[in-house]
């Protein structure tokens, strides 16, 4: 038996209950320089994780041992767990396999039919939403092709209109992320109209400080006259973002404090 999987044993195998904390750092600190020392005991790993269930204490323990690498390190070893599982992704469990390993990577993913299968992964008829969006997160649309990125955004305005109103704020970013840019204002201010869920308008104005949509005259527009309205529940988170985010004139700027001091 090689040394990383007797290490692996014997750590996995550890009550984690109170009180063994030293011992188990202990035996996690061999393991991890077993795999740092011997890179060949990465492969013995990688081997062990194919047989393993996701989700399960050998899975886990195993991505953690891995991550523990230096990056490079742990995201080589992470992309060839991970194409243990390109071959098999109508199966559900390779799935759920394939994006919990690479949900540990750090790097952008680049291999590109790791890109086209994560599209495909977005692109099935499921019911778990969580499953759709986890594999969005891990492409980049500059990575797609414009069929892609028109595919996806298809499907997720789909989504929208057939969810709940929390889900379809959890929706509306990447819908904005693979979105053409010049469409992204029209979405944001379609999606922040006071007729909408405090939830999808929250969602925009979170985008908008983060950066992910442009801070535009014609948003501008739309956020004073929201910060303006008395009545607007987002009236406060309106003038927050108007501030941090936009150039606002003086003008614009004094009309804001009459209104805020009038409220």
């Amino acid at each position: 038996m090689m040394m990383s999987t007797q290490y692996f044993i014997n750590f996995s195998n550890l009550d984690q209950s109170i009180g063994n904390e030293q011992l188990i750092a202990t035996q996690f600190d061999l393991l991890k320089n077993a795999l740092i020392n011997q890179p060949n005991n990465v492969d013995e790993l990688v081997d062990l994780l194919s047989n393993a269930e996701v989700n399960s204490n050998t899975f886990d323990t195993i991505l953690v041992a891995i991550g523990a690498l230096p990056n490079e390190d742990a995201d080589s070893a992470l992309l060839q767990i991970a194409e243990q599982y390109v071959i098999t992704l109508d199966d559900e469990t390779s799935r759920e396999n394939f994006l919990a390993v690479l949900s540990n990577t750090t790097s952008l993913i680049k291999p590109d039919h790791m890109i086209r299968s994560l599209v495909e992964i977005a692109m099935l008829d499921q019911p778990e939403i969580d499953i759709t969006l986890e594999a969005l997160n891990f492409t980049e649309p500059h990575q797609l092709y414009e069929s892609e990125r028109t595919e996806i955004t298809h499907k997720l305005n789909q989504l929208i209109s057939n969810s709940s109103e929390e889900d379809a704020a959890r929706m509306l970013p990447q819908l904005l992320r693979f979105s053409q840019k010049e469409q992204r204002t029209e979405i944001a201010k379609q999606s922040i109209m006071k007729d909408q869920p405090d939830s999808m308008r929250n969602a925009v104005l979170e985008g908008i400080g983060a950066g992910e949509i442009s801070a535009s005259e014609e948003m501008k527009i739309v956020l004073l006259g929201i910060a303006k309205d008395p009545n607007d529940a987002l009236s406060t988170e309106a003038f927050e973002i108007l501030n941090y985010a936009f150039d606002l004139s003086h003008q614009e700027l004094s009309s804001l404090a009459l209104n805020i001091g009038q409220n």
